[in-house]
């Protein structure tokens, strides 16, 4: 039976993802910070099937939160950092270096914690795979070119899920070679409490277009940054 940790598995997309892969029929291992959603997942849950981790990708103690939960399984096959929050700000006037601290911490650092307790694990699968999260705000390329300039996008996000991005390629540099995928990932538009304007699926729809385009793939040579069943997205 496959396995996969989901952070930031308590409301939005990255519950979307945990209702999506129990329903596949694997096991789960939601990492969430309040223990009653914890508890409502694993009740809610098929017996042996969800495994909830309560803690916080910006706590030190993270790491060895998910060493332990993922010590019983002895494996992992897929690690999706999906944990993230929204800048306030926009503007550099408006923009706070404890902001800037406060999302580097969570996309970054955060992602980076998770994942090197999540390493060992992987490298007992027949196909590990990583996904990041990102986002096409991240796109250096892209914000060159102007196409969000004027759009009051905050300084903060945008920096952190580019700080996001070369983590993507870093790990794909070092584990691409051991047999581990890495994807950096933009979901899209849809609907929930930070959507983007425009916004017209909902979480669960791109919830179940991410698990089938990652199922679909096995790229260890080098790194993708990609919309699911739309393209790839220039870094």
């Amino acid at each position: 039976m496959k396995s996969v940790l989901i952070t930031g598995a308590s409301k939005g997309l990255g519950k979307a993802l945990f209702d999506h892969y129990l329903a596949m029929g694997w096991i789960v291992f939601p990492l969430v910070r309040d223990a009653s959603v914890a508890h409502d997942m694993k009740t809610k849950a098929p017996n042996g099937r969800c495994y909830p981790i309560v803690s916080d990708v910006c706590s030190s103690d993270v790491e060895d939160s998910v060493k332990r939960a993922l010590a019983g399984a002895g494996k992992l096959d897929l690690l999706i950092n999906n944990a993230g929050i929204s800048g306030r700000s926009s503007g550099l006037e408006n923009t706070s270096s404890t902001e800037t601290q406060e999302l580097f911490n969570v996309h970054v650092v955060g992602a980076l914690r998770v994942t090197r307790a999540a390493v060992p694990f992987l490298m007992r699968s027949s196909e590990p795979t990583i996904v990041n999260i990102s986002s096409r705000l991240a796109s250096l390329t892209k914000s060159a070119a102007g196409e969000f300039a004027g759009k009051g996008y905050s300084y903060t996000y945008r920096i952190a899920k580019a700080a996001q991005n070369m983590l993507s390629v870093c790990l794909a540099e070092e584990f691409g070679p051991k047999g581990i995928a890495v994807f950096a990932i933009h979901p899209g538009q849809f609907v929930s409490e930070s959507a983007a304007s425009g916004a017209t699926s909902s979480a669960a729809e791109t919830a179940a277009e991410i698990e089938s385009w990652v199922s679909a793939q096995r790229q260890v040579d080098g790194i993708q940054f990609s919309q699911p069943n739309v393209g790839v997205i220039p870094w």
